[in-house]
């Protein structure tokens, strides 16, 4: 007996309150341009027989119109204005940050009572932007011939995996799919609000990309050769790959599509054939092109503040926000904070399979990392880098979620630095040199290094502060910037050491459905030799040493709690146990060492561009609904010259 997702809203972006459909459509002039030169059929032609209806914030918007930005990077593909590759979800998160679903290119979904199968029905009439029908064959393909093929995938897609059996997929019609696993997946809805479903994860052009695929060409090897590729997969990767955008022509069902790229630019177009239409019955979305620039980090800013960017807010960083403000009526623009939904901006974890025979067991020490942690001050770091806006925290869950403790925040958090100094003097590191400095074992400086990269501007006056802490109570510390080198540095498993990142599964959904990932909280870089979910699951590398507490076996019981965890009904009393549980050992632990969370991020948009806003949501439960480019569909340029443009 299959039940009705609770709070199903047929919905526009985020579950905004749907409205009747205009009888009639209209298109952007742009569009009616090539449906009058015979290039594009007719706008109801290209729109499913039920679009998703927006209601916009403020006002109907018009067509028109160019938005221009920035990235720091080549390597993305959406605009870099938000995260376009959600609006291409069957379903997403709500905008009032509860667990419910809203529809998106699903117009129906359904889940077992015993959480074992679930039947979604796709809007009827969606289209690729090439124009090619968009069912349930492009789901199964990604579901059977890229998640299963062990080519593609060396390992299924471990949510869906229930003992050792992947979910299977089954054809109802062209528009509906039923899922079945093994055995029972509470988190089935929860798993759809992460972006499980969206173009890339659950579906792919089949008609497309079967082209370079062995299953569905005899001559995809030779096919690739003539590319340059070493085989079809390496092809079929290149083509599939939605976030890069490197294969101009691949189809997609995002609202703007790549049109033109560059090694300094990318130009995105509309969509003529993008599924969702506002409630007057325009096709979305107003703006018909985003154009994105690659500049560095000063140019960026110089860009904002000059009034030559209109949307700005990934590399927009909370210690430039005074400076923002200042500028903005010179600029012509506004300064907007968006909450956040970042347990952490700069957590800080040890390598616990660290190869030095010394440091490897006071990273095991808890006393040892009770010590660094209450040695912080995170109040003065708060108001000297975050100007008083962040929140001094540990390394924990968000205050929304349902099983969230008040004590695990401040627990071992305290600023204590006589308590520190009694803690280290407790476990060995009594003696000093003639500079004040802690000695270790061997008579050498004690001496930590926090790997990290600077991924925003507040990292690096964060960790300068930690150092500053840490080396009053006589612990030598060094930072070292890897930049965008970082990766390559922590892939060194024995030897590299402390390393710093900031913590964003911290809210239900992440918590909850990255159950290894976020036990090791960037466990790849943090317990590198049993960091892989996989290789646990086959038997896992023990990679114990003398002197270890925390061992394989330590590490393999957490992993094993947090999987029942995920197994347990997201609404039941067990949940919530289970899930206070675990973090009040971790709390206890001190398994990672935060400094402050829940920093607001700055993002500027340039005045004149219309039906921009932030839902208002304190704690959502999934970062999705803090997104201000979840809406970008519906905003427009009021001013007729920029429309025209």
């Amino acid at each position: 007996m299959l039940r009705k997702a609770t709070l199903i809203l047929l919905a526009l972006v985020l579950a905004v309150p749907f409205v009747a459909l205009a009888q009639t459509y209209n298109e952007a002039p742009m569009l009616a341009a090539r449906v009058a030169a015979g290039e594009l059929p007719p706008v109801d032609q290209r729109l499913p027989e039920n679009p998703m209806v927006v209601e916009p914030f403020h006002e109907i918007g018009q067509h028109g119109g160019t938005l221009r930005t920035y990235a720091l990077t080549f390597n993305w593909g959406p605009p870099p204005i938000g995260t376009q590759n959600q609006q291409s979800g069957l379903v997403s998160a709500d905008a009032d940050g509860k667990n419910s679903l809203g529809l998106r290119l699903a117009e129906h979904i359904e889940f077992a009572d015993d959480f074992t199968s679930s039947t979604i029905r796709l809007r009827k009439g969606l289209r690729w932007s090439d124009g090619a029908p968009m069912t349930v064959d492009d789901i199964l393909f990604m579901w059977n011939d890229v998640h299963q093929n062990k080519e593609l995938r060396s390992n299924p897609w471990g949510t869906w995996v229930v003992d050792g059996q992947f979910t299977q997929a089954e054809k109802i019609d062209d528009q509906t799919v039923r899922f079945q696993a093994a055995g029972p997946i509470p988190a089935w809805e929860t798993h759809v609000l992460t972006g499980a479903t969206q173009q890339g994860s659950f579906y792919a052009p089949a008609h497309y990309l079967q082209k370079w695929h062995a299953d569905h060409n005899e001559d995809a090897a030779a096919v690739a050769k003539e590319e340059g590729f070493e085989g079809w997969t390496q092809a079929f990767n290149f083509h599939a790959d939605w976030w890069t955008s490197r294969d101009v022509d691949t189809p997609r069902m995002y609202a703007w599509v790549i049109k033109e790229t560059g090694p300094t630019a990318k130009l995105f177009e509309r969509n003529p054939y993008f599924w969702q239409v506002d409630s007057a019955g325009n096709q979305l979305p107003y703006l018909d092109r985003v154009q994105v620039e690659i500049v560095n980090l000063e140019t960026w800013n110089l860009k904002i503040l000059s009034g030559e960017m209109d949307m700005g807010r990934h590399t927009a960083s909370l210690d430039n926000y005074p400076l923002y403000k200042e500028n903005e009526a010179a600029g012509d623009y506004a300064t907007h904070l968006q909450n956040s939904v970042f347990g952490n901006d700069v957590g800080i974890g040890f390598n616990f399979n660290q190869e030095d025979p010394i440091l490897r067991p006071l990273y095991h020490n808890i006393t040892f990392r009770r010590a660094l942690s209450v040695a912080l001050d995170r109040d003065e770091i708060n108001r000297e880098v975050y100007f008083g806006r962040a929140t001094p925290r540990n390394n924990v869950p968000i205050p929304s979620v349902s099983y969230y403790k008040p004590e695990w925040t401040t627990k071992w958090a305290q600023y204590d630095p006589a308590l520190a100094n009694q803690l280290l003097d407790e476990v060995g590191l009594d003696k000093r040199d003639a500079d004040g400095f802690r000695l270790r074992s061997d008579g050498k400086r004690l001496e930590l290094t926090i790997l990290y990269a600077e991924y925003k501007a507040t990292v690096t006056a964060n960790l300068e502060l930690v150092k500053e802490y840490w080396e009053d109570v006589g612990v030598a510390t060094v930072l070292d910037n890897r930049g965008a080198g970082y990766g390559d540095a922590v892939s060194d498993q024995d030897h590299h050491p402390l390393t710093a990142w900031q913590r964003d599964r911290t809210s239900e959904v992440n918590t909850w459905l990255n159950p290894w990932h976020d036990f090791l909280d960037g466990g790849s870089t943090w317990m590198p030799r049993w960091a892989i979910w996989s290789r646990l699951i086959e038997g896992g590398e023990e990679y114990d040493r003398p002197g270890d507490t925390i061992t394989y076996e330590v590490v393999k019981d957490r992993y094993q709690y947090l999987k029942n965890w995920q197994l347990t009904n997201p609404r039941s009393d067990e949940y919530r146990q289970m899930g206070q549980e675990y973090f009040d050992w971790w709390t206890d632990q001190v398994w990672t060492i935060g400094t402050v969370g829940l920093v607001p991020e700055p993002f500027i948009v340039k005045n004149g561009l219309g039906n921009v806003g932030v839902p208002n949501v304190d704690f959502p439960r999934t970062l999705d609904v803090m997104r201000p480019a979840m809406f970008a569909t519906q905003w427009y340029w009021q001013d007729p010259a920029r429309r025209n443009e």
